[in-house]
């Protein structure tokens, strides 16, 4: 199961940026399921465009692997929004649908 450690304050200002760590529980762990070798490091960054849609106003990138254009981005209205949009293409790019 994931666990979540989020660093973060509800209000953020323009170009905040926060960083969520994805942990595994390790007390029972379950042998039919691989762990990654380095969980993903989520950084998030808030930034409001300065137009009136707010689709965008949060990204979301893992930091340790993310290299560049081409690496996955996730964007959404929230924090939340972006780092589900993330998951959602590292999901995908694991399992070959990018």
């Amino acid at each position: 199961m994931n666990g979540t450690v989020h660093t973060n304050t509800s209000s953020a200002p323009a170009g905040a940026v926060s960083e969520t760590r994805l942990a595994h529980e390790v007390a029972q762990p379950d042998p039919q399921v691989a762990l990654p070798d380095q969980a993903p490091r989520i950084v998030t960054h808030y930034d409001p465009k300065p137009i009136p849609i707010r689709g965008f106003d949060w990204s979301a990138i893992d930091s340790s692997t993310y290299d560049g254009p081409g690496c996955p981005v996730g964007y959404g209205a929230t924090e939340a929004q972006a780092i589900a949009s993330l998951r959602e293409q590292l999901e995908d790019a694991a399992e070959g649908r990018s």
